[in-house]
């Protein structure tokens, strides 16, 4: 898919919100690598809002 792409060659140019982390794209979310949330992706745009996020644990954290 060409926008999965394209946003994954652009992610470098965004960060997350909350943290500043760099950001790494799944299956339907942006993730942030320091903090663990997780952005939705509407039509294959991130929503970076920090009220829409979904915070996610580590392994280590479980």
């Amino acid at each position: 898919m060409q926008t999965f792409e394209t946003l994954r060659a652009a992610l470098h140019q965004i960060a997350c919100p909350v943290c500043h982390g760099a950001l790494t794209l799944e299956a339907a979310s942006v993730c942030c690598q320091d903090c663990h949330r997780h952005y939705p992706l509407e039509d294959g745009i991130p929503v970076l809002q920090a009220a829409r996020a979904q915070k996610r644990g580590t392994a280590t954290e479980r």
